[in-house]
């Protein structure tokens, strides 16, 4: 990710929250675009080895070859639910659709609380929010057929028609089906994406008025509590924000305060004359904005023609976006404060050209250990600056490194400063899953690791860590380990751990009962055979609990057979 555009835009308050408030539906969103935006070179005898590559690239038959294979291997932990988003992306077959639902035994999943029928959920909705995404009509058409007792959440499906990558006649025809689906449903949708799920607001973020037009005289039950002003702003388009006015004028909020301010942060003067000629409120927090977009012209102008007065932190905003002329303006013109804050804010969010411009121009000097929290963001140029030209002191920089896997921020700081660091920078980069930098730290540092970082390698499902850990150094780890395994399922970390480590016992019945019961309910059939094999379970708690896991988890064919199968071996004894 590049670290300026994340800065920009999780300093920046009013799109934070717009984020946040939004979460469920941009992350949906990006679950359908994350394979557009991330390309992998694959060798073909990887392709062959990889459902998800397989199903990516429309290679059906091999897919259905790949997954039998995969069946038979107790190694393969697939994410199900990416599989189906897979084929749908490469492009595939109504035929390939069904022998997926088939092989997962999604078509046939009985009621009840147990984990196939929360996959089966999870897997509908994705498709359904798949197809509509690449406009296939032929799949919704499938769908609906199929599973016409499932409870569909229309309202979602329109909101994702809206923004869907396809034609304007394509995303029409979508939305006319689930207005129309909609209308005879009886019941509440099962899946909600909050109180932003409004169909109106996702046209509007499209800047799409040919739809807006359409559900006005469709599904006008919707227009009402509709926020498409805020809609149109976030996205920059003028044309519709114009056409807004003109056509839905009452939905305006004047007294909404995040107007103008989102437009402010977003750098769009001509927005923000447009709504302050429209009478919007312009508050302290709009200056503020407008500092942090770094559009010097509107800030000047936001100054003269309203009565809004500059925020305390304004200065400090504009150094955490790295707005120096900004900066420069306003501490020659008005009376805006500075503070150390400033210039540590400037510091910790890697802003070189500003941190460079304030510590030669103001006295102020940040506090020696800044260098800990930099590294900790991994802003190397930022924290050879500092090195280079002020005092600074280290007490956690590389463990803090390390936490992050900021791994060219360890190594420099390995070769140029002389703080040494702890076992908490292997421990916590054990955790966090970053292997190159565990790797690193081993080969190169020693302070070495504590027992934790097996431990939380093993919790995390980091199993790649956990062998590394185990077959090169001596810590090795305590008793959680191997139940976070158990718990988890992690049938490699628990032959890891159970190969590597001698000194660990066997969890007892009664602390294993829980484990066993969540491997049942997902299907862990794997982990279940390991856990019956190693663990003693006495005969008649084993049998009661045969019983009531077959009412509970019906779907869950493989470990109850694995279960039945473990209980005829004792009785035949």
């Amino acid at each position: 990710m590049d670290k300026t555009i994340f800065t920009l835009v999780f300093h920046n308050r009013v799109l934070n929250k717009l984020i946040f408030d939004n979460v469920i539906a941009i992350n949906a969103i990006f679950h359908l675009n994350k394979q557009e935006d991330e390309r992998i070179t694959y060798k073909w005898n990887q392709v062959i080895k990889e459902p998800l590559v397989l199903a990516g690239n429309n290679y059906p038959e091999l897919l259905k070859q790949c997954l039998q294979d995969y069946r038979g291997s107790k190694r393969v932990k697939l994410d199900v639910c990416q599989l189906f988003d897979n084929t749908i992306f490469g492009g595939c077959s109504i035929a390939t659709i069904e022998f997926l639902l088939d092989h997962f035994k999604i078509s046939s999943a009985k009621t009840s609380e147990d984990f196939m029928v929360k996959l089966k959920k999870n897997v509908l909705l994705r498709l359904l929010i798949r197809a509509t995404h690449f406009g296939r009509l032929d799949i919704i058409g499938y769908l609906f057929r199929k599973f016409q007792t499932f409870k569909w959440n229309y309202q979602m499906a329109m909101y994702f028609t809206a923004q869907s990558e396809t034609s304007v006649a394509v995303r029409l025809e979508m939305m006319e089906l689930f207005v129309s689906a909609a209308k005879i449903a009886k019941y509440a949708p099962h899946v909600s994406l909050g109180n932003h799920n409004n169909v109106f607001n996702s046209a509007a973020y499209e800047g799409d008025i040919t739809m807006l037009e359409w559900l006005t005289t469709n599904r006008s039950e919707d227009l009402e509590k509709s926020d498409m002003f805020i809609s149109a702003i976030v996205n920059g388009h003028l044309h519709l924000l114009e056409y807004l006015l003109k056509e839905h004028a009452a939905l305006l909020k004047r007294d909404q305060e995040n107007l103008i301010e989102c437009a402010a942060s977003l750098g769009r003067f001509d927005m923000v004359k447009i709504l302050h000629a429209q009478g919007c409120v312009c508050n302290e927090d709009v200056l503020g904005s407008a500092a942090g977009s770094g559009n010097l012209e509107m800030l000047k102008w936001l100054i003269q023609n309203t009565t809004a007065s500059l925020p305390d932190n304004v200065v400090f905003t504009a150094a955490g976006h790295g707005k120096l002329e900004v900066i420069q303006w306003l501490l020659a013109n008005t009376s805006a404060s500075y503070t150390t804050d400033v210039l540590i804010n400037s510091i910790t969010a890697g802003q070189l050209e500003t941190t460079a411009w304030l510590l030669k121009n103001r006295p102020e000097r940040p506090p020696t250990d800044i260098i800990d929290t930099v590294s900790s963001e991994g802003f190397l140029d930022t924290i050879k600056y500092l090195h280079e030209n002020i005092p600074c002191t280290s007490e956690n920089a590389i463990d803090l490194a390390a936490k992050a896997g900021h791994l060219d921020t360890i190594i420099w700081l390995h070769e140029n400063r002389s703080e040494n660091c702890t076992t908490k920078a292997m421990d916590s980069a054990s955790e966090n899953n970053y292997l190159e930098t565990v790797k690193w730290l081993h080969e190169n540092r020693s302070e070495g690791c504590s027992t934790r970082a097996v431990d939380r390698a093993a919790k995390g499902g980091h199993f790649e860590i956990v062998k590394f850990l185990l077959e090169n150094r001596t810590e090795q780890c305590t008793q959680k380990a191997l139940n976070s395994a158990i718990a988890h399922g992690d049938i490699d970390i628990i032959e890891c751990i159970t190969a590597n480590v001698s000194h660990l016992e066997m969890p007892k019945f009664n602390e294993t009962i829980e484990s066993l019961d969540k491997l049942l309910s997902c299907n862990h059939y794997e982990t279940v055979q390991w856990v019956l094999d190693n663990i003693e379970f006495p005969m008649e708690p084993l049998i009661e609990y045969r019983e009531k896991t077959t009412c509970l988890y019906p779907n869950s064919t493989e470990s109850l057979q694995v279960l039945n199968e473990h209980i005829l071996k004792k009785e035949n004894k």
